[in-house]
C-alpha cells in the first residue's frame, strides 16, 4: 500500500479561529456590561461569559497553534492510521486494532468512528481534557476514535472510500497471510 498524506486546511482552520475570537470577543463584552442588564442577573451573564470565554479561548488557541503547524493530519499507509486532525487525536492506529469503521452525524458535522479490538487502549493520555473527550465518546459512540474531515484537505466522501478500503485491504492480505501459512514478520 502507498502512503497517502493528507493536510490540515489552513483556511478552514483560519475560519474556526475568527469564529472563536469573535466570540471570545462577544463573551468579554458580555462580561463588561452585564452591570448594564435590566432583564437578566448580571451574575448569571459573568459566568455565563467566563464559561464562553474558556471554551472559545481554547477553540482559538488550538486554531492559533495548527495555523503555524505543518505536520500532516492524516497518515494512512499499510501500518495503519496516523491522526494530527484534532486536539483529541490519538496518533497511531493500527489496522490490526481496527474491527470496523462506521460515520455517525452531529448537526451538519459527519464524522468518521474507528472501532477496535480494545478501546481502553486509547482512553488514557498525560493531557486531562483528551482522556475526558476519549471518554466521553466510549459512552456516547462506543469508541474513543473519531475523526473529522471538516479541517482537513480532503472531502469527506472521498476519505471515507479511502479508509474503507485501506481496512478491507488489510483484513483480505491477513486473511491470505493465515490460509497460506505466511506472515510478513
Amino acid at each position: 500500500m502507498d502512503t497517502v498524506t493528507i493536510k490540515s486546511s489552513k483556511g478552514k482552520i483560519a475560519l474556526i479561529g475568527l469564529g472563536a475570537g469573535v466570540f471570545v470577543f462577544a463573551c468579554v463584552w458580555m462580561i463588561l456590561h452585564a452591570d448594564e442588564q435590566t432583564r437578566r442577573n448580571p451574575l448569571f451573564l459573568k459566568i455565563i461569559g467566563v464559561i464562553g470565554i474558556l471554551f472559545f479561548g481554547i477553540g482559538l488557541i488550538y486554531s492559533v497553534i495548527k495555523l503555524f503547524d505543518n505536520k500532516s493530519a492524516l497518515i494512512i499507509d499499510d501500518k495503519g492510521i496516523t491522526d494530527n486532525s484534532s486536539g483529541v487525536a490519538v496518533g497511531f492506529i493500527a489496522w490490526q486494532d481496527i474491527t470496523h469503521i462506521s460515520i455517525t452525524q452531529v448537526r451538519s458535522t459527519r464524522f468518521f468512528l474507528i472501532y477496535t479490538v480494545n478501546p481502553e487502549k486509547y482512553l488514557n493520555d498525560s493531557n486531562p481534557f483528551k482522556s475526558y473527550m476519549r471518554k466521553l465518546g466510549i459512552k456516547m459512540y462506543g469508541t474513543p476514535l473519531s475523526i473529522s474531515s471538516s479541517t482537513l484537505k480532503y472531502g469527506f466522501d472521498g476519505l471515507e472510500k479511502l479508509l474503507q478500503s485501506r481496512l478491507e485491504q488489510y483484513k483480505l492480505e491477513i486473511n491470505k497471510q493465515e490460509k497460506c501459512g505466511c506472515s510478513n514478520n
